[in-house]
Formats: C-alpha cells, sequence, structure tokens
C-alpha cells in the first residue's frame, strides 16, 4: 500500500501575482524561488476546461522548503472566498515569527490588514504566554502568525 510521505506546500489562488508577492516576501520575509507558468495538464488536474491557464510562483522560508504556491489562473470564470476563520470549509496557513508585535507593526505599516487590531497575547491555552494574529492576504486569505512562548 502506497501511503502519503511528506508536505510540499499549501497554494493558493490569487488575483494579482505582483500584489500577492508583496504581502508574502516584503511583508512576511518569504523568498521567491520559482516562478513560471502552470504545465499543460493543469486543467485536467484541476477538472477545469482545457482554456485555463496559470502563473505560479513558490515562495519558502529563508534557507527552507517551499511552502507557498500563488498560483494566478485565467481563461476560467473566477470568483472571491468569503469564508471567515470559524466558518466550515476555510482553511488557513500559518507560520512563526520569534517577535510579533514587532511584524505586527510591519505589516501594518505596509497598509497589511489583520482581524485583531493588535498582536494578541494568549494567556491560556496550548500557547499560552505567546503570541497570535490573523492577517488577511490581498485575497482575503488568512494568515495565522504565532509566536510561541519562551521555552521553560
Amino acid at each position: 500500500m502506497s501511503v502519503v510521505t511528506g508536505f510540499w506546500h499549501v497554494g493558493l489562488s490569487v488575483a494579482d501575482l505582483e500584489r500577492s508577492i508583496a504581502f508574502y516576501r516584503d511583508g512576511l520575509g518569504l523568498e521567491v524561488r520559482s516562478r513560471g507558468e502552470i504545465s499543460a495538464a493543469g486543467p485536467e488536474v484541476w477538472g477545469a476546461e482545457p482554456v485555463a491557464r496559470g502563473d505560479v510562483v513558490f515562495l519558502g522560508f529563508p534557507g527552507g522548503p517551499d511552502v507557498i504556491e500563488l498560483l494566478r489562473v485565467s481563461g476560467v470564470p473566477q470568483r472571491d472566498a468569503s469564508a471567515r476563520p470559524w466558518d466550515r470549509a476555510s482553511a488557513h496557513v500559518c507560520f512563526e515569527t520569534d517577535d510579533l508585535p514587532a511584524l505586527y507593526a510591519h505589516m501594518a505599516s505596509l497598509g497589511h490588514r489583520a482581524r485583531s487590531q493588535r498582536a494578541v497575547p494568549l494567556p491560556s491555552g496550548v500557547l499560552e504566554g505567546g503570541w497570535a494574529v490573523y492577517f488577511i492576504d490581498p485575497d482575503g486569505f488568512h494568515v495565522e502568525v504565532v509566536e510561541r512562548p519562551p521555552a521553560s
């Protein structure tokens, strides 16, 4: 029997690659690893019309494996996602930082929005003593960032 052997990336469909690259690269500090057109087999893989075309960018953490795929598809009808973090079928990706209040200030200085008015300290729960925030990327996707509590 064959099983899943690892995790490669999280993929996000976006309206504007440059705007999304700016959020993930300039705001969160990920590196652009590769960029190009999707495979001609993409529409078949997706179950989409054969006229669908796409451009893709992979971003990763400095020194780490690829983690985010930004995909811009054209040639087929589009619609916006609208889920809140607690709605069924919503999704989010979570990153980690070592200074969430500073990252929050940096993101705010670039004009990026969050669901909260600040980096939120966590007084209880599995990350007690840490911090968390949900940023909203240019397409409305929720990007959680946490600062884990100091090791005891």
